[in-house]
This record gives structure tokens, sequence and C-alpha cells, in this order.
């Protein structure tokens, strides 16, 4: 592929880019890399590493031929294909309640805002009343 009049490598794709989690609920990141002969793999890294995640980088094949070899044997009926179609442009509802508790956690580890001492509010500028 060219790029501005240059060779431009082509990118990896990744099967489970950002849909990859630990045990802990915490995200797996996608990378490619240029090893010294110019060869590009595609691996994943975990930091920081966790009790269930002991290497910190892993090649993506270890995920991605077990599930290419399971998707690959899916056979799908047309009833099947038929219900996807007509549920295709339905909206999705959205669960936002980990969202909302992981917010709420850290709203509550903060310290609570207290007012300076000797501070009073601003009164507005005769400038900005109405």
């Amino acid at each position: 592929m060219k790029t501005a009049g240059r060779l431009h490598p082509r990118r990896a794709q990744h099967l489970l880019a950002k849909i990859l989690w630990c045990l802990r609920g915490r995200p797996v990141r996608a990378e490619t890399y240029t090893n010294k002969q110019g060869i590009q793999h595609r691996r994943f890294r975990h930091e920081p590493r966790c009790g269930h995640w002991k290497a910190v980088t892993r090649i993506a094949e270890t995920f991605e031929l077990p599930i290419v070899s399971q998707v690959s044997q899916l056979q799908v009926d047309e009833p099947t294909l038929a219900r996807l179609r007509e549920r295709a442009g339905e909206a999705i509802a959205v669960d936002t309640s980990l969202q909302r508790r992981a917010i709420e956690r850290g709203l509550a580890k903060q310290p609570p805002i207290t007012p300076l001492a000797g501070s009073r509010p601003r009164r507005p500028s005769r400038s900005t009343r109405v």
C-alpha cells in the first residue's frame, strides 16, 4: 500500500482488539511490533501484570488460533440469518451500571472539597448585573 508516495507497512488486524480483558476486568492492549528482520508481529500486552496474567506480553496466535478454529466450524442456517437481518436495525439498550459504580467509587476516594479559610463567595461585578 502506498501512502504519500512511499510504501506503508501493512497493518496487522487484531481479532480481539478492544474486546480482551483479564479476569480482574483490566483491559488488554492489542499491539504490533517489528523485529530486526522487518517482520511485523501481533501481540497483546497487559500492564500492570496481575496474578491471572503471568506474562506481560503474549503473541496474538495464543488467543486467535483457537477462536478462528471454533468460528470456522459455525454453520448458520437460513432461519437464523433471517432473524439476524430482522434484528440488525434494532437499537441496543446500554447498561451503564458498571460505569456508574466505577465513577461513584472514584468520587468516594477523592477528598471532599473544602473552602479556604477566610474566603467568602464572590459577588458578581456591577457590569455583569442585569
